[in-house]
């Protein structure tokens, strides 16, 4: 059992680290995650209103942090851009990109909304805004979910300028994602996820978001990869899992199924070649696996 983040994502993928010949899709199950809120801010004085209002604009990038950039990406994509539509502005560490809006080299950047970078910015002179996600933008959630497909809609009532009075429609993703392996015992995870809901009370308190650990939230889709087989027979007989959350699960089942079928055809069509023919030939076989689902 790990605790993971958006790696997970990655690792069943076989994108960024995860593309590398040592690696390949890793056949991941989830047991459950946690609901983490994540938006797009800006700086109010920018006049950034919309998504779609980003193009052009200075935005705000992590060197060597994936996990991050491709939310951002993502919530470009929900707007029908991409980076080559903003002023991508690469800042060497977490903690310089999140306070360059504050510092005023940047306009626009994506994050959770309690780190006390957003907060600074809130108190600033500039300000902060943060940019709504409508739920019910089903194309824009297309092209979203083509970028990140485990991403959700979530209204946040926390965090710099939110509040239950001014709540913000933007993202859920599940950070941590308690995951294992494929093949783990289906006994040991129905344990384990049982054993997690049912001390909920002695933990549900301990900080600001452990509510969010209940299995009604942290127990269905979207999440990185599919749920294990013994997590969905303790979310069944709690009630939790339904015909809606199986068929969602079948579905990233045959993607993650599709992907690792295609590492083998790409890794046998490239013996012996180098390291960068076997990338674009595995970046070949990737899009038309999914191209296929």
């Amino acid at each position: 059992f790990s605790f993971l983040a958006t790696e997970t994502f990655f690792a069943a993928e076989g994108i960024h680290d995860f593309s590398a010949r040592r690696w390949g899709p890793q056949n991941l199950r989830a047991v459950a995650g946690r609901p983490s809120s994540f938006g797009i801010f800006t700086a109010a004085d920018a006049n950034i209103e919309t998504l779609k209002d980003l193009k052009g604009q200075r935005f705000a990038y992590v060197a060597g942090n994936p996990s991050i950039n491709v939310k951002c990406d993502a919530f470009l994509a929900f707007a029908g851009l991409t980076r080559d539509d903003v002023d991508a502005i690469m800042f060497p560490t977490y903690a310089s990109t999140m306070s360059s809006l504050a510092r005023n080299e940047a306009d626009a950047s994506c994050t959770t909304t309690t780190p006390s970078h957003v907060y600074e910015l809130a108190e600033s002179p500039r300000g902060i805004r943060w940019l709504e996600v409508p739920p019910g933008d089903k194309e824009g959630w297309e092209r979203l979910r083509s970028v990140a497909p485990f991403f959700q809609p979530y209204t946040e009532t926390v965090g710099a300028g939110i509040s239950e009075d001014n709540p913000v429609d933007i993202l859920a993703y599940r950070y941590p994602v308690l995951t294992v392996r494929a093949g783990t015992d289906e006994q040991l995870v129905y344990s384990f996820i049982k054993a997690l809901d049912e001390t909920y009370g002695m933990y549900k308190d301990a900080t600001a978001v452990m509510p969010r650990w209940r299995l009604s939230e942290a127990g269905t889709p979207a999440i990185d990869v599919p749920f294990h087989p013994g997590a969905i027979q303790y979310l069944q007989e709690k009630g939790i899992w339904t015909e809606e959350h199986q068929a969602w699960n079948d579905a990233r089942t045959e993607r993650l199924n599709a992907l690792m079928a295609a590492w083998s055809d790409a890794t046998a069509a490239t013996e012996g070649k180098s390291d960068e023919v076997f990338a674009e030939i595995w970046e070949q076989h990737r899009q038309k696996a999914l191209s296929s689902l």
